[in-house]
């Protein structure tokens, strides 16, 4: 029921994923005798939701187009530059961020140049698709390939006048001195901070707490060193030592069927 509500009804009707997923779900806690009734609700909802494969012939497009051209590359301000040599070659310059833009979309082109008007996934004429989706799809595909005009914050700033604010403060937190442990800084708080939307506030220093003395011995201890085992002689016994105990053993001979019980010393 899954795979129906998925590949048949598709994205017509979004829901009936959730329902068969939910229906699933009571089946397993409710068990055959109860689980039954989400069960035939979920059916009922897949078999009346309105259908539509655009997400499988979606899938199904771009596979072949992934296999068709297995040695495309994707633009240089695409590609990641971890390295400097990276970054000489041209990889992530001119890299534009979506959320700096006005409906945190950029317009940049993100696919190869031989696939920049490919379009994959085409909305339905059902449910949800015609009435939501199609839209949508409709509003990016007119803005692609046109730069959108950057984004403005609340207090009038720009975007770019704020990456270059916390350029400022990243070099301000270098400047700073050394300062306690444990003290979180802020560098846009510091006093000398000149940002126009945070104002500049005192930080306290945190109070140090003092220094417990140390507790090891200021000298190692002598290691003692036992001696050799042939040069070591049994000392003195003190006065009033119990004698060694002694322990029975029964000697069995196999050719006599006769026992004999003899002491022996532990120490012997």
């Amino acid at each position: 029921m899954q795979a129906c509500a998925s590949e048949d009804v598709g994205l017509a009707d979004p829901q009936a994923m959730v329902q068969a997923d939910a229906a699933w779900s009571a089946m397993l806690r409710l068990g055959p005798a109860e689980g039954r009734l989400p069960l035939g609700q979920a059916v009922i909802y897949v078999a009346t939701a309105p259908k539509s494969n655009a997400v499988y012939h979606g899938m199904n497009q771009a596979t072949a187009v992934a296999r068709a051209n297995p040695t495309l590359m994707p633009p240089l301000h695409m590609m990641n530059a971890p390295t400097d040599y990276q970054r000489s070659v041209g990889r992530k310059a001119g890299y534009l961020y979506d959320h700096d833009f006005e409906r945190a979309f950029s317009g940049q082109q993100r696919l190869p140049d031989e696939l920049r008007e490919l379009r994959l996934y085409e909305p339905s004429t059902q449910g949800y698709e015609a009435k939501t989706l199609a839209p949508r799809v409709a509003h990016w595909r007119a803005l692609r390939g046109e730069i959108q005009p950057q984004a403005q914050e609340d207090e009038g700033c720009p975007v770019d006048q704020r990456m270059e604010q916390k350029a400022e403060d990243r070099a301000l937190l270098k400047a700073v001195p050394q300062v306690s442990e444990g003290v979180m800084i802020n560098p846009s708080k510091l006093v000398q901070s000149s940002s126009s939307v945070i104002p500049a506030i005192n930080l306290p220093r945190a109070p140090t707490a003092p220094r417990r003395p140390c507790a090891r011995r200021t000298a190692p201890r002598a290691r003692r060193r036992r001696p050799p085992r042939a040069l070591r002689q049994p000392g003195p016994k003190p006065p009033g030592a119990k004698p060694p105990s002694r322990r029975r053993h029964k000697l069995l001979d196999p050719h006599n069927s006769s026992q004999t019980w003899v002491d022996v010393r532990p120490d012997a």
